[in-house]
């Protein structure tokens, strides 16, 4: 009996030390029962200009800070190539990536032995969930105001309430960060930093920010006491981060492993000057640019929301930008207003036609004359004059918009893309050979339409000397039983890599390429002689998640691709110091027939349209053009060569390290929306 007593003496002892510890923590140093806040979404103000969340980050890495993939990822051969890339070589001026996460190991580490082992970075700091959340150009000297959020546990709770008392804010001073409170925010401050930081703790989120105000509004807004609105709250999160989440959960059966994002690029634009006039519609030397800038303009982009998904050797990114519509260009509210259709109706079909040996192919609902249209307004003037003066000798157009006037009627608002390696037909002669892939251009026909585009290909084939073709030819499909037909081709030696352009009316299709015999394996493909994209693995698992409706769809393939690449490569090391790059060629020509004309022909021709209807003086003119890009290339073939292999090496690294990847797209007047997925390959 008296063990019993001393026994029950000794627990009841026992429990009372450990209540009253508990009294104490929880009147002192921080409460063990408070609850958790429900959404830490909430502690964000609305009107932030960026958000970046992660959940579940300790189950991402195996050895922090190192992801789970990091190890195949430097192991890789596409890796250790990219790593002697100028862009990286560039990011990774000061120190390596490999050193920076040691950097972070040691730091971590650092944390640990100080709080004799209670407190692991990833388990207790960030791995449950952290956000990043800020405004640009409202910080410090001007920069962007940030605030980070994370879920903590007990052992940082109870640091934070240690670090109240004097005896913890002397160990700082120690350390050389000066630590103050005001209510519930601390500031700490220290020579080793470029201005004061604000924590705060409501619950099991702790805040820190660069920005007080910011602090101040996030506190208010976890602790219910703020009265503005949150971003969880919003629209922009709701309909383009977390729907799209929850949409692509529900179709794929799973939980998504998600980085979610959210930018006001209206905001960031202003604050940067690389984006400054880019893309330049009016760029005097890149017609890529301009071309570009007829779809691409940054300054009526609102916001952008999505989402990067990891899985198991793939990598999702959903994405949406809102568009302020009263800026679109004329070109641009068409393209936005183009509806989708059913791929049954538009995409199978050219789909089925791609070849399984291309490195990519692109479909997109456009309006299709508009976009030729924004092609011929993206020309140099002096190559419009010549090709309208063209047209109007053949007394069939009186210049190239009345030609696309009439393919407005021809042909449906759709437009097919595809490459492939470059095979050069043995038979045509190239008189500046070049890597650049084998091209298709594709059109949809309206019923009826035939009529309009078969006059304007006799009408290229009997004038043909006037657009500078020495020859056309018809190169037979060979389509054996299944309907027999040819496409006809047009010679010039001059023309870049394959000599020649070539084209086909067949069935509902309109087809435009540099290449006959790419013509003609696109349609022993759509017949079936030959097999397609459709049959390959990657695009099995891609179709599955394709939805009915869409805009455009993008496909590329990295183990075709890396060939048009090496042939690059190969062409730069060993062919591209005597003999100009063909995308140099192009983008400098025009720039070159300038500076000859006006030194040697501007006193006798009005302009080079009047020059070359004399041929005499045009075969001058062309031979002094030919000598003065020689010359130009000379002049800049050592830097251009060491930096185009750089960059050539670089993207072929980045090849590497993926298979397959496709995009969907949806256009709406306000909204572009992509869906985006990558299947990754280290090796």
């Amino acid at each position: 009996m008296r063990k019993k007593k001393v026994f029950k003496v000794i627990a009841i002892t026992l429990v009372s030390i450990a209540l009253l510890m508990v009294l104490f923590v929880a009147s002192f140093i921080f409460n063990p029962f408070e609850g958790s806040l429900p959404d830490m979404r909430d502690a964000v103000p609305r009107d932030v200009d960026f958000f970046l969340r992660k959940t579940d980050l300790a189950e991402d890495f195996t050895n922090f800070p190192e992801p789970d993939f990091w190890k195949d990822l430097v192991a890789s051969d596409g890796w250790q190539q990219l790593r002697g890339g100028p862009n990286f070589r560039s990011l990774n001026r000061d120190r390596s990536i490999e050193d920076a996460l040691e950097a972070i190991r040691e730091q971590a580490n650092l944390i640990k032995d100080q709080s004799w082992g209670y407190v692991d970075v990833l388990e207790d700091v960030i791995g449950t969930e952290l956000q990043i959340a800020g405004r640009f150009g409202v910080g410090p000297s001007g920069g962007e105001s940030w605030c980070v959020y994370t879920r903590v546990t007990w052992p940082l709770k109870f640091l934070w309430g240690v670090a109240g008392y004097g005896f913890a804010q002397e160990q700082f001073m120690q350390q050389g960060i000066q630590l103050s409170w005001e209510g519930a925010v601390a500031t700490l401050e220290s020579n080793q930093m470029p201005g004061p930081l604000f924590a705060a703790r409501h619950l099991d989120c702790l805040m820190l920010s660069n920005d007080k105000q910011l602090l101040n509004s996030s506190l208010g807004l976890a602790s219910g006491a703020g009265v503005e609105d949150s971003f969880g709250r919003s629209a922009s999160y709701h309909d383009g981060v977390e729907k799209r989440l929850r949409d692509w959960e529900n179709m794929v059966g799973e939980p998504a492993n998600a980085v979610e994002f959210y930018m006001r690029p209206d905001r960031y634009f202003p604050l940067v000057d690389w984006d400054d006039g880019w893309p330049d519609p009016r760029h005097p030397d890149d017609m890529n640019e301009r071309v570009m800038a007829s779809f691409l303009n940054l300054q009526n982009w609102l916001f952008l929301t999505g989402s990067a998904i990891f899985e198991h050797g793939s990598l999702t990114l959903l994405a949406d930008f809102e568009i302020n519509q009263n800026l679109h260009t004329a070109f641009q509210a068409k393209f936005f207003k183009t509806e989708p259709q059913h791929r049954k109706e538009w995409l199978d079909p050219f789909l089925k036609m791609v070849p399984a040996t291309a490195c990519a192919c692109a479909g997109m609902r456009m309006p299709a004359s508009e976009f030729i249209s924004e092609m011929y307004r993206s020309l140099g003037r002096e190559e419009k004059e010549l090709l309208d003066e063209n047209l109007r000798k053949t007394g069939k157009y009186r210049g190239a918009q009345e030609l696309i006037k009439k393919l407005e009627v021809a042909l449906l608002p759709r437009t097919g893309f595809v490459f492939r390696k470059n095979v050069p037909d043995p038979q045509i002669k190239v008189a500046n050979p070049s890597p650049a892939p084998q091209v298709a251009w594709v059109f949809w026909l309206r019923k009826g339409g035939e009529k309009v585009v078969y006059d304007f290909i006799r009408m290229l084939k009997d004038h043909r000397h006037s657009f500078g073709f020495t020859q056309a030819f018809k190169l037979p499909l060979g389509l054996t039983g299944k309907g027999g037909d040819a496409a006809l081709e047009f010679t010039n030696p001059q023309i870049p890599a394959t000599g020649e352009i070539a084209t086909i009316i067949y069935d509902q299709f309109l087809v435009v390429s540099n290449s006959g015999l790419f013509i003609r394996d696109m349609f022993s493909t759509r017949s079936g002689d030959k097999p397609s994209i459709t049959q390959s693995d990657a695009f099995a698992e891609f179709s599955q998640e394709l939805p009915d409706i869409l805009n455009g769809f993008v496909f590329l393939q990295a183990e075709e691709l890396e060939k048009v690449l090496l042939d690059y490569e190969k062409f730069i090391r060993d062919d591209a110091t005597s003999t100009p790059d063909a995308e140099w060629a192009f983008e400098n020509r025009s720039r070159i027939e300038s500076e000859v004309f006006r030194a040697r022909y501007a006193g006798q021709f009005a302009s080079i349209a009047a020059l070359k209807r004399d041929r005499a003086s045009q075969r001058r003119f062309d031979d002094d053009v030919a000598e003065g890009m020689d010359a130009a290339w000379k002049k800049e073939m050592t830097a251009f060569t060491a930096g185009s292999r750089d960059t050539v090496l670089e993207i072929l690294a980045m090849v590497r390290l993926f298979r397959s990847s496709y995009v969907q797209i949806v256009l709406e007047p306000r909204h572009l929306r992509l869906m985006s997925r990558t299947l990754m390959n280290y090796r």
